[in-house]
């Protein structure tokens, strides 16, 4: 076993299973980054969103452009079981993300 408790994600469980990978679950590769890069992220992120709800317009405005780099750059680097999980956490789905993101063209 991996370590990961499988049954706190189940929408991760429940593809696992769908995708007939019960085998290979330990050898899923969840994230394209050192766990030092993925703090960086998380950090940058963070300081991010505090800076969505400054009273500071510049402020506000980088933090819109940010928003943009972060949204490609973790999308890239998160397995597409994770990025689903995520959504689900935050009772979001595929139609909400891409309203949040509309300006943006699917890849």
């Amino acid at each position: 076993m991996s370590g990961v408790d499988f049954s706190q994600y189940p929408i991760v469980n429940e593809l696992i299973h769908e995708c007939d990978m019960d085998q290979d679950r330990e050898h899923i590769l969840w994230l394209k980054e050192t766990q030092s890069d993925a703090a960086v992220l998380l950090a940058e992120m963070h300081l991010l969103c505090k800076a969505a709800l400054s009273n500071s317009i510049p402020l506000r405005n980088r933090s819109r452009m940010g928003a943009n780099y972060y949204y490609s750059t973790v999308n890239n680097k998160v397995h597409v079981f994770a990025a689903h999980q995520a959504l689900s956490d935050l009772g979001m789905t595929e139609k909400d993300l891409a309203k949040l993101f509309a300006h943006k063209k699917p890849c």
